[in-house]
């Protein structure tokens, strides 16, 4: 049973971050996760990429973390330095233009996931396949795999 707390996914404009909780299973929605990502959310931005620069300054898997460092370069400067520290530094002005942070559970079936400290907005599978479904996406053969794959999970949960 994988018991992460790490985010799925980070999408974001120019001034919104989202991180993104993808649940297969309405079962497997747990509140300490849900207060690890409410945590998260209220940390500013450049403490958020101030971490994943640790952790890529520590870990013995390098290679993953490099390549979601170069991910955001948006908001981390990548440079091949010789020593490891100094490769990694926030951009402050970019970090500096997101506004607003938001955590957002993708769900078979959309359900109020809330306590007192915090209400995190949920999007039904359902309603995002009718999304990836609009004429839009039908030249993105990404957004049409992962229309079929909500389909299948929203028919037979894991």
């Amino acid at each position: 049973m994988n018991l992460s707390d790490r985010i799925d996914y980070m999408v974001a404009s120019d001034d919104k971050m989202v991180y993104v909780e993808l649940k297969t299973d309405n079962h497997s929605i747990r509140a300490e996760q849900a207060l690890y990502l409410h945590k998260i959310q209220q940390k500013k931005l450049s403490e958020v990429f101030s971490d994943i620069i640790s952790i890529y300054e520590t870990t013995t898997a390098r290679t993953k973390y490099r390549h979601l460092i170069e991910k955001l370069d948006r908001w981390i400067e990548y440079t091949d330095a010789r020593l490891v520290k100094e490769r990694c530094r926030l951009k402050e002005a970019a970090i500096a233009k997101i506004c607003s942070v938001e955590v957002v559970y993708l769900l078979p079936t959309p359900q109020p996931i809330r306590s007192e400290q915090y209400e995190h907005r949920c999007i039904g599978f359902k309603t995002l396949i009718e999304m990836l479904n609009l004429p839009h996406y039908d030249d993105d053969p990404i957004a049409r795999r992962f229309a079929e794959a909500l389909t299948v999970w929203a028919e037979h949960p894991v």
